[in-house]
């Protein structure tokens, strides 16, 4: 096993040349997009604060470090993805290797092709969980990353990319990868958890909303999805069928939203997504 870990760590190790690296530093309190001006590239996301940073392209390689209150997404990543020295910071990627180390508060939503997540230094409460995004642009991104997939069926018409039965096998063996995360001999098999189904939640692009359903996630966190939405157009349709009068739909409207608004200012989320919502309207 020591061999195996040792191997995996030299592989994930980053030597790419100081020219081809693009640098996203000291970001704070800002939302940035990022597309194909970094496609292929060495990306260093360091120091940012309070921010949501999208990288929608595939890179090369990936370094998030020192950053602190973040959202990152990055669409695929054909080699390494690097988080280290972070805290309460909330990462989705497609990666063909995966390490965190010396992290803090962070939740990782994340699909690796070559090998589980490895985790080392002192990290400590980290959450792993599996992919949790899909858009249509992603399955290109993917593709130039070198990262099989299983298409999502979308209509009647299949996918003219449908990959060999073996490697169905094993897209549908590595989409469990973030389960059986690699921890590194001498640190604490405690420093992290599992995300359960039941606190999963799909993250989107600003601007990017769509029904596509998620592909490198497994069934159970799915059904989870499902199921709340078929609560909601239950609910929906109940109140299509009560036949109110304009003034009782009115009533209606105002005491969700009041509900709501009291659920929302009490949860945990109140900040960083009124701040989100802030952020897109000035920059987009």
């Amino acid at each position: 096993m020591n061999v195996i870990i040792d191997w995996l760590s030299q592989i994930i190790s980053q030597h790419e040349p100081e020219g081809e690296i693009v640098y996203l530093s000291s970001l704070n309190k800002c939302v940035t997009m990022k597309d194909t001006a970094l496609q292929g590239k060495d990306v260093r996301i360091q120091g940012c604060e309070d921010s949501y940073i999208y990288i929608d392209t595939n890179v090369h390689y990936m370094q998030i470090s020192n950053c602190v209150n973040c959202t990152v997404l990055i669409a695929a990543v054909n080699k390494t993805c690097s988080i280290d020295k972070c805290e309460n910071v909330t990462v989705c990627v497609a990666s063909n290797f995966l390490r965190i180390g010396n992290c803090v508060d962070c939740t990782v939503y994340s699909y690796t092709q070559l090998a589980p997540p490895i985790i080392y230094g002192d990290t400590r409460n980290l959450q792993m969980a599996p992919h949790n995004t899909s858009y249509f642009e992603l399955l290109s991104h993917l593709r130039s990353a070198d990262i099989m997939f299983i298409p999502p069926i979308t209509g009647s018409t299949p996918s003219p990319f449908q990959p060999s039965a073996s490697a169905k096998a094993l897209v549908s063996e590595n989409i469990h990868n973030f389960a059986k995360s690699i921890i590194l001999t001498g640190f604490s098999s405690s420093c992290y958890s599992l995300l359960q189904p039941v606190d999963f939640m799909k993250l989107s692009l600003p601007k990017k909303y769509s029904e596509q359903p998620l592909f490198l996630c497994p069934q159970e966190y799915t059904e989870v999805l499902a199921i709340r939405q078929e609560h909601f157009k239950e609910i929906q349709q109940k109140i299509k069928g009560a036949q109110l009068s304009p003034d009782q739909e009115k009533m209606l409207h105002v005491a969700i939203q009041g509900y709501f608004r009291e659920w929302f200012v009490q949860s945990n989320q109140y900040k960083p997504i009124t701040e989100l919502v802030r952020m897109i309207d000035q920059e987009f």
